[in-house]
Formats: structure tokens, C-alpha cells, sequence
């Protein structure tokens, strides 16, 4: 994976004591300043921006944006332009967590052909026009030639990195579901062997981030702590989880897999394989997909909108004064895994490590569980030198 697809905004600080880690500290690096640089702005100049600062999901996120603007402009956007748009972000999430999985077990090039795939399957999409250009209302696309690409895609999918029926995960008893991941020479189980022989971790007790209202989002954007919210955001002062494992932990495959003895590292990398796959699934559908929903009515220049991408939930809010911006907020999903208390730091806490070395493959492999696409900077002291 390209390096500029790796967040290595995050610092980890690990206290040990007689070989088991007691305390972790969590320091975040990242720039938020791209919702300074965009007041004042018009908003054609928010998904250029946002292209820069947000190199890994930088479609997501200017899917999200550019629905926050129509909301607040109050633009109704036709609905083909709406589900291309959906399409293209499920290419760039599959493309981009392709990529991931490759570079970890070190087999890109069995991925060639399928990512050769996406590429072609991106310039069906808008062949003619930008895809995210502010006051773009309709969409004219071959969606024909684009649903049997990606059925095709999927199909390859199948074969090379899911290893077995796709449809079939949530029906298999946790044996089949061991036995798959054990024994099968596909990418996916062949990823779980290599988190399993990272060692064992327990799974934490956080809670996955709960659907919020609208309007209560508005409200916690408007308070005095809206500043904290972006950089340490909480729920009434509790933590919570968001991405693949806090959407999938429900999931049939997840529980049976955790039930046939897999540990907190594995099942929570299966969760992700498992929505990569549902990605793939819903690739396939084409036209017929579900786009991204718009969230709330207009607001008098006020638009918000909240939506589950690869890394975890995505929430956008903008104020308009004119034709201008005026205030422009963004919490991002990796704000809430690496909160200090969050559920990176619960996971790390009590490790148990022979070696420094074998400490930070298990930290790193650990974080990648939670976002496959962080590489944190991770630091191991005695706790006697905690401040």
C-alpha cells in the first residue's frame, strides 16, 4: 500500500511493568486544520480540499461533504448521480483495503488483475464529468457495462480472496468456520493465520457507537465543547467504537468464529474481511444499491450528515453565510478508537509480552484490527517513568 494511504498520525505510549503493559497513553497528531482553511470559502472549494488532507477514503469524504452541502443549499441531487457516487466510494473502500491486505500478507500480486478491475470500474462511473463537483444535479453513465464489471469482480473475488461462497459466512457453524480459516489458501483466511500467530488478545468491552439523531448532533456541534468533540469525542461522557468490528459484531460469522476459539485479534480482523466482502456484495448490485442516505431536511444554510465509511462513522456539518462557509466541522472516525480511553488503549491495557519487539508487533497488529489503515508510532517504557 502507498505509504500516503497509512495514518501515522497517532502515538502510543505503553507503561509496562513485570512484562505485562499497565497503563497506554494515546497522542493524536492529527491536522484538523482543513476546517479552519474552508471558512470563507465557496463551496466548490471543499472536496478539492478535502481531497488533500484526507488521502485515505478522500471519496468518502467528499461524498459526505457534498451531501452536507446540498442539504444546507437545499439541492435535490438525481438519484443515478447519488448511487454512482455511493458506487464510488464502495471501489475506492475495496480498492484501498485490497491494497491493505496485500501488503500484509505479501501477496499483491495475486491482487493485480482484481485491482486492474476497480480501476476501470472508477472510470465507468464519470467518464465525462468530475464526481464530486458542486452543483452537479444529474448523472448520465452506462450503468450496464459498470454492474457487469463488477459482477465479474465479485465472482473474482470469490475465488482468490474470499475462498468460498460469499453469501455463505453467516450460515457456517463455528467447525466450518475454523476449518475455512485454518485450512483455505485464499487471502482472507490466509490474513487471519498470520493475526493469529501474532498472539492472542482479549476482545474489550466498548461499545459500538449508537446511531445519533440529527438533531442531538446539531446540538453537541452548536455547545461550547464542540472544539473537544472533534478531538475527544464522547456520548455523554462515555467512549465508544466505530468501524468494521462495531458494525459486523452481531454477525453470525463473527460470533461462531469467536466460538470456535478465536482470539479478540483474529475475530476482529474477520469482521473486517466480512465487511469488505458485504462491500464487494453491494458493489455488485449497481444501480440497484442503496445510495448513502441524506440524513436530515434542509436547515436554513445549516447542513449535516453522518455515515458509516471503512474506517468507522463519518459526520459532517456545515454553516453557510451567503454563498460563503462559514463554519465547517468534522469528526472523523478515528477520533473515537484513539480517544485516550478508547478502545485501542482498553484492548492494549494488561497485554502480556516476552519481548519489546513481540509488545509492539502485537500493538500494531492490534490498531490495524481496529483501522486497518493506522500505523501509530508506538513507544515502550517501565511505568516508573510514567509522568
Amino acid at each position: 500500500m502507498p505509504s500516503s494511504l497509512i495514518d501515522k498520525s497517532f502515538h502510543l505510549v505503553l507503561y509496562h511493568h513485570d512484562q505485562q503493559v499497565r497503563k497506554v497513553q494515546v497522542h493524536s497528531s492529527a491536522s484538523l486544520d482543513v476546517q479552519n482553511l474552508l471558512i470563507g470559502r465557496p463551496p466548490e472549494d471543499v472536496c478539492p480540499l478535502l481531497s488533500k488532507f484526507f488521502l485515505t477514503g478522500s471519496f468518502a469524504q467528499s461524498h459526505v461533504a457534498m451531501m452536507a452541502l446540498n442539504q444546507a443549499y437545499g439541492f435535490k441531487v438525481e438519484s443515478n448521480l447519488q448511487k454512482a457516487r455511493t458506487l464510488l466510494v464502495l471501489v475506492e473502500q475495496i480498492s484501498q483495503q485490497l491494497a491493505q491486505l496485500g501488503r500484509a500478507t505479501g501477496e499483491s500480486g495475486r491482487l493485480e488483475e482484481g485491482t486492474a478491475a476497480l480501476v476501470n470500474m472508477e472510470e465507468q462511473l464519470f467518464r465525462r464529468t468530475p464526481p464530486f463537483k458542486f452543483g452537479a444535479r444529474m448523472l448520465q453513465t452506462d450503468f450496464a457495462s459498470f454492474t457487469e464489471a463488477a459482477q465479474k469482480f465479485a465472482l473474482w473475488f470469490q475465488e482468490v480472496v474470499w475462498g468460498q461462497d460469499q453469501h455463505l459466512m453467516g450460515r457456517l457453524l463455528p467447525a466450518q468456520i475454523n476449518d475455512w480459516a485454518q485450512n483455505s489458501e485464499a487471502l482472507a483466511p490466509r490474513m487471519l493465520r498470520r493475526q493469529e500467530s501474532v498472539g492472542a488478545m482479549t476482545t474489550p468491552s466498548m461499545k459500538p457507537l449508537p446511531w445519533v439523531a440529527i438533531p442531538d448532533w446539531h446540538r453537541m456541534f452548536d455547545s461550547s465543547d464542540a472544539a473537544q468533540l472533534n478531538y475527544l469525542p464522547t456520548l455523554n461522557g462515555v467512549c465508544y467504537e466505530t468501524g468494521a468490528f462495531a458494525r459486523q459484531a452481531q454477525h453470525a460469522g463473527v460470533v461462531n468464529f469467536g466460538l470456535a476459539g478465536a482470539g479478540g485479534l483474529s475475530v476482529r480482523t474477520l469482521a473486517q474481511l466480512i465487511d469488505l466482502n458485504l462491500a464487494v456484495l453491494h458493489l455488485a448490485q449497481g444501480p440497484d444499491i442503496t445510495p448513502f442516505p441524506l440524513g436530515g431536511k434542509p436547515k436554513n444554510g445549516v447542513g449535516l450528515v453522518q455515515a458509516e465509511t471503512v474506517r468507522g462513522r463519518l459526520v459532517h456539518r456545515v454553516k453557510l453565510s451567503g454563498d460563503k462557509i462559514s463554519r465547517y466541522q468534522i469528526l472523523a472516525p478515528a477520533q473515537w478508537n484513539f480517544h485516550p480511553k478508547g478502545v485501542v488503549a482498553e484492548g492494549l491495557t494488561g497485554v502480556h509480552f516476552e519481548s519489546k519487539p513481540d509488545l509492539t508487533e502485537q500493538a500494531v497488529a492490534w490498531c490495524k484490527a481496529i483501522d486497518p489503515f493506522t500505523e501509530p508510532d508506538i513507544q515502550i517504557k517501565p511505568l516508573d517513568h510514567l509522568p
